[in-house]
């Protein structure tokens, strides 16, 4: 058994080492999600914008309880080829032979990898295997001491990768801080799908929780946690309401600080004004009911939702953290706001929606940005260029 997994091993370095791949060399995209959010859509997006007589690509990821992710059911329903990672738990010891094995029996040429599970434990299956490794690396927050933990670890991962994608040049600056030579960092942004314009939101938002037609509705939309300023928000729609705006307010998603926002909105008598509308898989499609989107982050890599509002040609107001600047110029493709301050977020906001005219152009130079500059066709021309340095062993 060894002498095979040796010989198997000198055979993927002597053909890497000779850059003879036989095209179209094969990628496979790794990742550990429990629901299909925003690095979901950038992996399967890039998978079907890629150049299929170049790359051809499987996308795999952790099955936890015998249950397959949303992302690889997906992926198989668009006619890609999915895989799943059968582990039994998160920390499951076999994980990384289950991942070599998934390499060998596909005989995959160069391992792709989101997040600091899979980086972590795909560079150790890559390196087993013999093949080239990519990491993709987004944003790392300080939810609580576990995550902080993990992306301790990330970065121990992230020192010793061949090549690492960042989703901004702000994330570029802080892995170069971390330590990381700029030379194995490359930034390739996220992208976007152009809007559908025959597409229609499949929800009366309005009617749905009893509000007049003309009212203006401000959404904001992510994982509801500390990073993501959730509570900012929901403290800026508190100002609003105070000052007499008629307008309503929908938190979009799912986490830890879910059921202290829903008290917070009970005890201050928002219900009615502020609502809790959970995880909603497929959120672009509904964006064009909205008036506003309000991303009031205190970190972030590059929001996927500020490209989908973008997108969508919904205005945005957003905190200037991360590579929202990279996507946002205040005063022409929206506004940018400090970090933390409801008060401030809560200005912007209104200012948004008494200045209807002008924000609506501001929405559509952003529109005409993400066209320009986000498409996952650009975007895939990047990864490929960085693919094929990789499997030259360049």
């Amino acid at each position: 058994m060894t002498g095979e997994k040796t010989s198997m091993v000198t055979q993927k370095h002597d053909r890497n080492a000779g850059g003879r791949i036989p095209r179209p060399a094969h990628v496979m995209q790794l990742i550990a999600t429990n629901f299909y959010g925003g690095p979901d859509r950038q992996i399967l997006g890039q998978a079907l914008a890629m150049d299929n007589k170049r790359f051809r690509t499987t996308i795999a990821a952790f099955s936890e309880g015998g249950k397959d992710a949303e992302l690889v059911r997906r992926a198989a329903a668009a006619g890609l080829p999915a895989e799943t990672v059968p582990v039994r738990h998160a920390y499951d010891p076999r994980a990384v032979g289950l991942i070599t094995e998934l390499l060998r029996r596909e005989s995959v040429d160069l391992l792709v990898t989101h997040g600091y599970r899979s980086n972590l434990l795909g560079r150790k299956a890559a390196r087993r295997y013999g093949i080239a490794h990519l990491v993709v690396t987004r944003g790392w927050t300080t939810e609580n001491l576990k995550v902080r933990l993990y992306h301790a670890l990330d970065k121990f991962t992230l020192r010793r990768s061949e090549m690492i994608v960042c989703v901004s040049e702000n994330k570029k600056t802080e892995l170069t801080a971390a330590g990381i030579p700029t030379a194995k960092l490359t930034v390739i942004p996220n992208a976007v799908n152009a809007a559908d314009p025959r597409k229609r939101p499949s929800v009366n938002w309005r009617g749905k929780y009893g509000w007049p037609p003309t009212v203006p509705i401000v959404v904001s939309a992510g994982r509801l946690s500390p990073e993501k300023g959730p509570d900012i928000f929901l403290a800026a729609a508190e100002i609003l309401r105070e000052q007499g705006l008629p307008a309503k307010f929908i938190i979009f998603g799912s986490g830890p600080l879910a059921g202290q926002l829903q008290t917070r909105i009970e005890n201050g008598n928002q219900a009615g004004i502020v609502i809790l509308a959970g995880h909603v898989t497929d959120l672009r499609d509904e964006l064009s009911a909205f008036d506003l989107l309000a991303n009031p982050s205190r970190s972030e890599g590059m929001p996927n939702i500020v490209l989908e509002a973008m997108a969508a040609g919904l205005p945005v107001v957003a905190t200037d953290v991360g590579g929202v600047a990279e996507l946002i110029e205040d005063g022409r493709t929206g506004r940018l706001v400090a970090p933390g301050d409801p008060a401030i977020l809560a200005v912007a906001i209104r200012n948004a929606l008494a200045q209807p005219e002008r924000t609506d152009e501001m929405a559509r130079a952003a529109q005409e940005k993400v066209k320009r500059e986000f498409s996952f066709e650009t975007q895939a021309r990047s990864y490929a260029d960085i693919y094929d340095r990789l499997l030259r062993g360049q």
